[in-house]
């Protein structure tokens, strides 16, 4: 089936197959904060940000799922957009599916664009590619734009989940967002390597937010002259200045929470990761302020996107 059938002529013969709702599947915890109920328009300068961990141990995916939970915990509207190949955000969450590919999706009978996960987070119910889009026409791509930024309009915050690789894909990634959070596992060996990465990514976007969350057995005390040693040197030869979100310990709870595809934060609120995700998410949203509309235009991720694509796609 062509793409254009798919598609209809217009965003309002299609508006009725991108309903966004509630996943087919039960939530773990379908309470809500009630803040959530009193939840106003984003405000915030920075709003759309990467998710990302040099932590070989564990998937990239369990930090930035967890995170998200926390986020929305925390009575924010979050839209959480997978980017990577599995292991993904979905088999952290294990409440909803995500399609490996916007064609795909478009391929089922539900054509939910988005669904709710636990706390009442959103997911994107495909993984977001570029090349993707550019297999539509410029006029199918516009309206695919319009329905995304339907829900993106919905969220307060955008976190975007995405694996570290010096590939075309990955720049195009950072380049869209406004902040990234990293998560390492700071040590004297790897060190050298995370401020590497850090480089690269301000190469790739100068005014990007950095922000880091310690991962592992350490104490506070050592955590943090790594962090200083590390900051000190971003300082110093980058000319730029790291933010610090706080710890997660490593906890026996993680591999249980990935083998039941529970999110570690629902799964024990006892477990010490579980607080350091917390910690974290009150973290990132206490150096979040200001007014996102004060230049007359909030910044949308998914404008910036067509427009990339478009610009690629001719």
């Amino acid at each position: 089936m062509s793409a254009k059938k798919r598609l209809g002529k217009g965003l309002e013969d299609i508006s009725h197959l991108f309903l966004s709702g509630v996943s087919s599947a039960p939530s773990l915890d379908r309470a809500r904060p009630d803040a959530r109920k009193q939840a106003k328009r984003p405000t915030s300068d920075t709003r759309v940000w990467l998710a990302m961990s040099l932590v070989p141990r564990w998937p990239s995916a369990f930090f930035t799922a967890n995170l998200g939970v926390e986020l929305a915990r925390a009575g924010k509207r979050v839209l959480a957009i997978e980017t990577a190949p599995v292991p993904s955000m979905d088999e952290v969450l294990g409440t909803v599916q995500i399609h490996p590919s916007l064609n795909d999706l478009l391929e089922q009978p539900q054509k939910q664009i988005a669904v709710e996960g636990p706390l009442g987070m959103k997911l994107l119910s495909f993984q977001l590619r570029s090349d993707d889009l550019q297999g539509f026409a410029a006029e199918e791509r516009d309206i695919l734009s319009q329905v995304l930024r339907k829900e993106e309009e919905d969220a307060e915050l955008i976190l975007i989940h995405a694996v570290y690789e010096e590939s075309g894909a990955f720049q195009r990634w950072v380049r869209l967002v406004q902040g990234v959070v990293l998560t390492v596992d700071l040590d004297s060996e790897t060190l050298l390597q995370t401020y590497q990465v850090c480089k690269y990514l301000y190469q790739l976007q100068q005014d990007l937010r950095i922000g880091l969350v310690v991962f592992g057995d350490r104490d506070a005390a050592a955590a943090a002259a790594g962090m200083k040693r590390l900051s000190d040197a971003v300082l110093q030869f980058l000319g730029k200045s790291l933010e610090w979100y706080g710890m997660i310990p490593d906890d026996p709870f993680i591999e249980r929470s990935l083998t039941a595809k529970v999110p570690l934060t629902i799964l024990s609120q006892a477990s010490k990761a579980a607080a350091g995700f917390s910690g974290v998410a009150r973290n990132l949203l206490a150096g979040v302020g200001g007014d996102s509309n004060r230049s007359g235009t909030a910044y949308s991720f998914f404008g910036r996107l067509q427009r990339t694509v478009d610009m690629i796609g001719g």
